[in-house]
């Protein structure tokens, strides 16, 4: 056989796996084993420092009212960057909605159901499951994620679905004005006011966290993930490597 059939078999191989993983990197369902951590409620306690928290970032001056000090492990069912979709620059500092499970819906396993599903839109988290099942809607939530450093960015970008994780931080009120530098999008003014219970619904629903740390308790689907980056660079190579051949 030659290089050529070897190469395309490889191509082939390297697809199928490409497409399997695409959608088994991101399931949920199939986790089994639940961290501790993640079966208990989210720890809220009074800042001992009320001072706002200040800084600048993308034309926009940001103040941060601390309301409370907050840490929550859960499961993560769902992300999204709106810093690719939203059409105001303030989203570039806190880019990042969660949509997190724990409690009572991770111990009855409720979540492995394929008749409840996940996903966001418009800065909400939406789930439907059908009548039978008993999916408790206070330990769900939408967590609007503000980062002001370069490594936790990263460590937040690193987050896939699946993963079991612990973000503390702190409850804040935003407060964010536009600078007045050039090529900035409206508005000039921008408030928003984070929850600070879990049995509200709607509009305002939503945590706001300031993250002072992320951390992943455990990973959820690692061979999933290290199998879709090998394919998905693999296929890049022989591609470059058959135009390649075409050139010569």
């Amino acid at each position: 056989m030659n290089v050529n059939k070897y190469r395309s078999y490889l191509f082939i191989s390297l697809l199928l796996i490409y497409g399997i993983t695409f959608f088994t990197r991101n399931d949920y369902h199939g986790i089994t084993e639940i961290v501790p951590e993640a079966l208990k409620e989210p720890i809220q306690k009074p800042v001992l420092d009320l001072k706002p928290i200040t800084f600048s970032k993308d034309g926009y001056a940001y103040e941060l009212t601390p309301r409370f000090d907050y840490t929550v492990s859960a499961l993560l069912v769902h992300k999204l960057n709106y810093k690719r979709f939203s059409i105001y620059k303030y989203a570039s500092v806190f880019p990042m909605d969660v949509s997190l499970v724990w409690g009572s819906n991770l111990a009855t396993k409720v979540y492995q159901s394929k008749k409840l599903r996940f996903w966001q839109d418009g800065r909400f988290t939406y789930w439907q499951y059908e009548a039978g099942l008993e999916v408790d809607s206070s330990e769900i939530a939408n967590e609007h994620l503000i980062i002001n450093d370069k490594a936790l960015e990263r460590k937040m970008n690193s987050l896939n679905v699946g993963d079991q994780v612990r973000i503390k931080g702190k409850l804040v009120d935003v407060v964010a004005t536009n600078t007045g530098q050039a090529n900035l999008d409206k508005p000039s003014l921008y408030k928003w006011q984070t929850s600070t219970v879990r049995t509200d619904t709607g509009p305002g629903a939503c945590e706001i966290i300031y993250v002072e740390d992320i951390e992943i308790l455990k990973k959820g689907n690692p061979v999933s993930y290290v199998l879709f980056n090998l394919s998905f660079y693999g296929i890049i190579i022989l591609g470059i490597w058959f135009i390649a051949e075409l050139f010569i």
